[in-house]
């Protein structure tokens, strides 16, 4: 910005060779896919609204531009506009085809099955989705390789089919290690411990969440902790492991009041449902609702 504002840098033959707005697009572009992950959506549309514009002033770069529809078609999916959040995929997906870039057309599909599953035609996106694993694989593109895993396993959740899901899981936690890719291993973790738990697998669930609970605390994502801190103990008490759920809520308890993190009533409906000598396993589960709510 700094730089497009003094006349001298738009005459130069680096601005010819690679136009400032570009760069400029690029960085909003980031901006933006980094908005969709943190769920600043309304950030990141301006963001990615502003790309369009730098890289329409610049090098109109169909490439670029594509990029742009890929990322907003994500943003859109995710604020339930998800018939527009098609269109833009399928866009971007035919620019990349015609311009031979095979690996960003399977992401663009990735996108466009994104939208079929928010669309709740589960089938028709889990055959996306796995047409774009080769693809992907064959050009080490991991991290969206294992974003398709998980999407494929969230849509086998929605249809009940919870082994299958957790095969899938299962799949991609070996594709992708906590030393590499820390944020993706740990969100894919936590999924798995939810299909465990939706299966009735309580035992598994806890340590599952458990261990997802530790790495969201290492990458210091306390709202991602602190929630699957909640299903662990919801998962021990139905699993019959009431003292352990116990000492999960009184840890649990500590830390959201250094945080005044959730109001004191819900709070204490936490504690209370777990105080008696048979835990109201019930009365946790729609408590807990709330205070993922506000941990959000």
């Amino acid at each position: 910005l700094a730089a497009r504002a003094d006349g001298r840098a738009l005459d130069a033959p680096a601005e010819r060779a690679y136009p400032l707005d570009d760069l400029l697009g690029l960085s909003l572009l980031v901006q933006g896919t980094a908005c969709n992950w943190t769920g600043e959506f309304l950030r990141g549309g301006r963001d990615l609204r502003r790309a369009y514009g730098a890289f329409a002033r610049g090098s109109v770069s169909e490439r670029r531009l594509a990029s742009v529809e890929l990322v907003e078609a994500q943003r859109r999916a995710f604020v339930d506009r998800a018939e527009e959040a098609l269109h833009l995929a399928e866009r971007a997906k035919l620019t990349f085809q015609a311009l031979g870039m095979e690996d960003e057309a399977a992401k663009a599909a990735g996108a466009r099955a994104l939208a079929l599953s928010y669309l709740d035609r589960d089938e028709e996106a889990i055959a996306e989705f796995r047409k774009t694993l080769p693809v992907l694989a064959s050009y080490g593109r991991w991290n969206t390789y294992v974003s398709a895993l998980n999407g494929i396993g969230f849509c086998l959740l929605r249809l009940s089919r919870l082994d299958e899901a957790r095969r899938e899981y299962a799949k991609a936690l070996r594709q992708v290690g906590r030393e590499a890719r820390p944020a993706v291993h740990s969100f894919i973790r936590a999924n798995l411990a939810r299909t465990l738990f939706q299966g009735g697998r309580y035992a598994e669930a806890a340590r599952a969440f458990a261990s997802a609970a530790s790495l969201f605390s290492a990458q210091e994502s306390i709202a991602d902790e602190l929630t699957m801190s909640l299903f662990r103990a919801e998962a021990l008490a139905r699993s019959g492991a009431y003292p352990a759920a116990r000492e999960v809520i009184r840890s649990f308890a500590g830390r959201v009041k250094e945080l005044g993190a959730v109001d004191s009533d819900i709070l204490d409906s936490l504690e209370a449902a777990f105080s008696g000598d048979l835990p109201d396993v019930d009365l946790f589960e729609v408590v807990r609702s709330r205070a993922e709510e506000q941990i959000a």
